[in-house]
């Protein structure tokens, strides 16, 4: 028995044979192999095998018409291995209702009122972004939404030459041998993935972390049993394309746990990024996201730091002042503590646990692309039972101008007496991490605790707190300010 697919290509070479240009349409049903590459920027790399089947003579084809293609492809991206091509045309005139307002411009089209059920018949006369302006039978003028979910469109007809999906046409060099199995490669918008990360902050500083991938398909085609990449780090990527995004319809999850060694196969280099292979074909619908597992890590390490930094007066998020040291999680992505594995950009969400598994929400935060061994920190919120308060006193120790006639410099130098009190009401004792930024050629020249000066970070001093009681860390300053002072010199008229 003559199968679906092989009828359908004879069908298609028959038609087209009638004026000599035999073209063979390759639709989802001739599709062997699907892979899909998704970079977490909004587009994917598309690499769709087709297969011409053996009952057909490609020496006689002159030009390849494929569907099932994404919308939102760039052609300009796209390249075929298996066949020399001369030519490649994208059709932009397929069904959708964008395309079918364009095209019914000057004919009459229905409108249907879904919660009152009034329809109306009426020609459409232009199109803008917002509105249809529309003209009765009596000759009436309307202006009428053109984006509504209380409205049902309905055409008489489908317009001439109009496709029913997506279609992209190659021309081959007519004579030459096609291969059996066809790829067309090409990047399309409306593809992409983002990772979440859960943080399972347990005692002992040893904390669960488990990753997922959300994969998201914005595009009007269906991906089925493909075979996925994600492409950890930022490419450059310049499209010519501009588009709007289709909302997302569904979500769905799965995923299980894997092992260690497992995953690290999983994981490969290519160029100057990584690649991770999900373990398993799968399908991605139209217009859904959904979310896969990559991996789940048991008591690994982390430490916590607590941070008071003197000139940050103010919550740079809320604007609230700050009186309370910040919440500092640490944690080095090695082997050693427990983790050891190429971590993509994603947002990570921190719980504390207690010992009866009870869990609450401690923080989120942005965690960039961490390679193996790098450390990563996050600042989760501020720490109730840790209050801190300053005062100081300012004064000018010297101030002098020098210079010649034209341009005088302002050398001024202060001297800041500083007192930060830190307090405890928490029954355990706390190591506070103090920061005095450094500024304007600011040294410390006098104080009670020994500060280290840390490139790129200022003065900083760890000062252990007792249980429910407070430390006093008192120090002075000195900071020179320089400033240009210009003369201007009155001449006589």
């Amino acid at each position: 028995m003559m199968t679906k697919k092989l009828l359908i290509s004879l069908i298609a070479l028959t038609l087209s044979n009638a004026t000599n240009a035999v073209t063979f349409h390759s639709d989802l049903e001739s599709q062997s192999e699907l892979t899909l590459t998704l970079y977490d920027e909004g587009f994917g790399l598309v690499e769709d095998t087709r297969t011409i089947p053996a009952d057909i003579e490609n020496n006689s084809i002159d030009s390849i018409r494929f569907t099932g293609i994404s919308e939102q492809i760039n052609q300009r991206s796209s390249f075929i291995e298996g066949a020399n091509v001369k030519e490649k045309a994208f059709s932009h005139f397929y069904i959708s209702h964008e395309n079918m307002l364009e095209a019914m411009l000057n004919q009459p089209i229905n409108i249907e009122h879904l919660d009152s059920g009034k329809k109306i018949t009426a020609k459409l006369l232009s199109i803008d972004d917002n509105r249809l302006l529309l003209q009765t039978a009596n000759k009436s003028i309307l202006s009428h939404p053109r984006e509504s979910n209380n409205y049902l469109y309905s055409f008489s007809n489908l317009p001439n030459k109009m496709a029913l999906s997506p279609e992209l046409t190659i021309k081959v060099h007519k004579n030459e041998p096609i291969a059996k199995n066809v790829k067309l490669t090409y990047l399309t918008k409306g593809l992409g993935w983002s990772a979440d990360y859960t943080f399972k902050l347990k005692p002992n500083n040893q904390m669960d972390v488990s990753a997922w991938v959300t994969l998201e398909n914005n595009t009007s085609t269906d991906y089925k049993n493909a075979l996925v990449n994600l492409l950890f780090g930022d490419v450059v990527h310049k499209d010519p394309f501009d588009y709007d995004p289709t909302l997302i319809g569904e979500s769905t999850a799965s995923g299980a746990s894997q092992s260690y060694s497992k995953l690290r196969r999983q994981i490969s280099n290519i160029g100057g990024y990584k690649k991770h292979t999900l373990p398993i074909k799968t399908d991605l619908p139209k217009n859904q996201e959904k979310q896969v597992r990559i991996f789940d890590f048991e008591a690994a390490k982390y430490s916590t730091t607590y941070l008071y930094n003197v000139d940050q007066d103010y919550n740079e998020k809320t604007g609230k002042p700050i009186k309370n040291a910040r919440i500092q999680i640490q944690f080095e992505n090695t082997a050693t503590n427990g983790l050891g594995i190429p971590m993509p950009n994603g947002i990570a969400r921190f719980y504390e646990s207690n010992k009866k598994a009870e869990h609450s929400f401690s923080g989120e935060g942005h965690l960039d692309d961490t390679a193996i061994g790098i450390k990563r920190s996050f600042i989760i919120g501020e720490a109730f039972d840790i209050s801190v308060s300053k005062t100081h006193r300012s004064n000018i120790k010297s101030s002098r101008i020098f210079g010649d006639k034209e341009v005088k410099t302002k050398k001024t130098i202060y001297e800041d007496d500083k007192t930060i009190k830190i307090t405890n009401s928490s029954a355990e004792p706390k190591v506070v991490k103090l920061i005095q930024p450094i500024h304007d050629n600011m040294k410390i020249t006098k104080t009670n605790m020994e500060f280290l000066n840390e490139i790129g970070v200022g003065y900083i001093i760890n000062v252990t707190v007792p249980a429910r009681s407070d430390v006093d860390v008192k120090y002075t300053t000195l900071t020179e300010e320089i400033e240009q002072i210009e003369v201007y010199s009155e001449f006589p008229s």
